[in-house]
């Protein structure tokens, strides 16, 4: 199929030319190091394209020096209509069309005296033809937000959206919830009104569709014990189909079969990878539809109306299965999908959103040297068209690559790393960074654009991560083999994965930084590994694991206790030789530690316990703490600080040429 890309007209370039200047007019300071941290530091000023179920106009969501609007355009001739702006506090979440006049939208608010925004439960209606916006439903129903949304029935629960239910006037799917129960109801999009409100078996429900929009399936993972449940609803209620004999992953889609059955999604194989089954099979303890024995798939792609139509298959790098589909808007998705992956190589492809008759389509790709790229493609034409960038500033800047890598643990285990280079004339010759991913179970490294990385490259430093085990990505089986390793076979698993490369691939001069959990393993590794680094690093980051039961959200509900429980023990004898606050004595290289003073996640008090151990034995930290902030800073401006912190820690202690390169 002939892809043709067309710059997006003029027209579209002014209805969004007032964020675009605000940007342009901020200038970096002259200091090389000041510029490269505040332009990795800003946001993604274009949030979300997605164009209206009868193909006409485009929504355009997007972000500039701390506001936001929601833009709609004539699609034919990309000239602007309406503009909706938003209150500096209110700030929009996930929006979906629901009609050809008005999106939905699951509204986040900023709380006064905080950078970082948390949802509000409601859901916004948004006209596109700039007609007063309404909070339609939940707490905030019936007062302003933004000095313009006017509410209207007030909820004591909480929504979000399950689907627009484009076929049904006047009605949307959404899934109401409050902190004791959830369940879910259609909602009159005109009077706020509900019907066939329906509760669930569990608090955790992920709901599934039929082809139809009826609600059949609720899938959960007990946070207590792991175990995957599985209820599907009939005319007596809801019925558990399914249990699991250990921890393991399972989820019925709203995506079927070519027969209209559903899908799950679920752990196959000796290493448990999240795996394709057909619901029938998978009950009966059969065989998966498609399945790779060393990586979970990346994505189901799919819709409720038009079925399954590709699985990425990210080993590691991007990849796609295309199974063979009967239906007609399977097979129209399954050919856009492949065209735009054969345009874009070694590229991430999501199609975002289509028309009702499957003839326009928003896409988006994106990669380590892409952070996303909105692209319109139209059948009738057979053309591609290049609507907007996320950062849009970058496109003239060189980005570093990112390269997969394995290698053996000294226990035998063959693991996988990604190493970015330094944008230096002579990489193997520069210092390092070893970057350690939190979570730590379930998150995992991958080869999307990471700011952070991009960051460390830029400023001449080689990128090393490893996907350790208890990392997502590898199976059910990998995420548990790190339970109990928090500051043993982990740390281990990152050491090795940086002494394969030591000497051959990158020199051997290099630090070790994390967030969050990264953070533990950055500074577990200074005293585990004494002399493999010439310093550490941690940002948010949690250091004594007795605290870790005392303060933070996790102990406050009895899953996040028994969570805890299950990855590190009960031993607190065991706590204690494992947190780096208890081994500070043992930690004889400069220590850079950041946190926010509003971190529920990992209190600054984590950050503080390490910084007092640490001066206890001599050996004072660089400390850095921003009030206002989270687990992870919101802020752009302080997110720039951190970065230029953080900068000037890495060059004052690693030798070799660091030389930020400039934009």
């Amino acid at each position: 199929m002939r892809l043709r890309e067309s710059i997006i007209l003029a027209c579209l370039m002014a209805s969004l030319a007032a964020p675009g200047e605000a940007l342009e007019q901020q200038e970096a300071p002259s200091d090389a190091l000041l510029e490269t941290a505040a332009f990795f530091a800003k946001p993604s000023f274009v949030r979300n394209i997605a164009i209206s179920p009868d193909g006409k106009t485009l929504m355009v969501a997007a972000e500039s020096d701390d506001d936001q609007t929601i833009t709609f355009l004539d699609a034919a001739s990309m000239e602007a209509g309406a503009v909706v702006e938003f209150g500096t506090r209110w700030r929009f979440g996930n929006v979906s069309w629901i009609d050809n006049e008005a999106v939905i939208v699951s509204p986040y608010v900023r709380p006064m005296r905080r950078n970082y925004s948390v949802p509000t439960g409601d859901l916004a209606l948004v006209y596109a033809d700039g007609k007063r916006p309404k909070i339609l439903f939940g707490h905030g129903a019936g007062w302003n937000v933004t000095g313009a949304l006017a509410g209207r029935v007030k909820e004591k629960s909480a929504a979000v959206l399950i689907d627009p239910l484009l076929e049904e006037k006047d009605w949307v799917l959404i899934q109401t919830y409050d902190a004791n129960s959830t369940g879910f109801a259609q909602l009159n999009v005109r009077s706020g009104r509900l019907r066939n409100k329906t509760g669930a078996p569990s608090l955790f429900c992920r709901f599934a569709t039929d082809p139809f929009g009826e609600v059949r399936f609720c899938s959960v993972q007990d946070l207590k014990t792991g175990l995957a449940r599985i209820f599907e609803l009939g005319k007596a209620g809801w019925n558990e189909i399914h249990v699991s004999e250990k921890p393991a992953r399972a989820r019925v889609l709203s995506v079927s079969a070519d027969d209209g059955l559903p899908l799950v999604l679920a752990d196959a194989g000796v290493a448990g990878t999240s795996s394709l089954f057909a619901l029938a099979s998978y009950l009966e303890g059969g065989e998966p539809l498609f399945s790779d024995p060393i990586f979970d798939f990346w994505d189901i792609e799919g819709t409720r109306g038009a079925g399954l139509y590709a699985i990425a298959n990210a080993n590691p790098q991007p990849g796609y299965i295309y199974p063979d589909r009967k239906g007609v808007n399977a097979r129209t998705l399954a050919e856009v999908h492949k065209s735009v992956a054969a345009a874009f190589p070694s590229h991430f492809v999501d199609i975002r959103n289509h028309d009702a008759a499957f003839e326009k389509l928003v896409v988006e790709v994106h990669s380590d040297r892409l952070p996303g790229r909105f692209l319109l493609f139209d059948q009738k034409k057979n053309e591609l068209r290049h609507l907007a960038d996320r950062r849009a500033w970058l496109a003239d800047r060189p980005l570093a690559a990112k390269s997969p890598f394995t290698f053996s643990t000294r226990d035998g285990l063959t693991l996988h790393g990604i190493l970015t280079r330094a944008l230096t004339e002579a990489p193997r010759e520069a210092p390092s960074v070893v970057l350690v991913h939190g979570g730590p179970h379930g998150p995992f490294d991958t080869f999307q654009y990471d700011r952070e990385v991009q960051f460390l490259a830029a400023m001449g430093l080689n990128v090393v991560q490893v996907n350790f085990r208890g990392s997502g990505g590898f199976g059910q089986a990998f995420i548990e083999s790190g339970y109990l390793e928090w500051s043993r076979a982990m740390v281990e698993d990152v050491i090795d994965g940086f002494r394969s490369l030591a000497g051959e691939e990158i020199g051997e001069n290099a630090c070790i930084y994390g967030a969050s959990y990264g953070a533990f393993n950055a500074l577990s590794a200074a005293f585990r590994a004494p002399g493999t680094f010439v310093c550490a690093a941690g940002h948010v980051g949690v250091y004594s694991l007795p605290e870790m039961f005392r303060g933070g959200d996790i102990p406050e509900t009895e899953e996040g206790l028994a969570y805890l429980r299950r990855v590190i023990g009960e031993d607190k004898q065991v706590h204690r030789a494992d947190s780096p606050a208890f081994n500070a004595q043992h930690i004889r290289i400069p220590i850079f530690l950041s946190a926010g003073s509003d971190d529920v996640r990992a209190p600054q008090r984590q950050t503080e316990i390490m910084a007092a151990a640490l001066k206890a034995v001599g050996n004072p930290p660089r400390e850095m703490y921003i009030d206002r902030e989270g687990h992870g800073f919101a802020s752009a401006e302080n997110e720039a600080e951190r970065l230029t912190a953080l900068g000037e820690f890495l060059a004052a202690h690693l030798t070799g040429s660091i030389r930020p390169s400039t934009p």
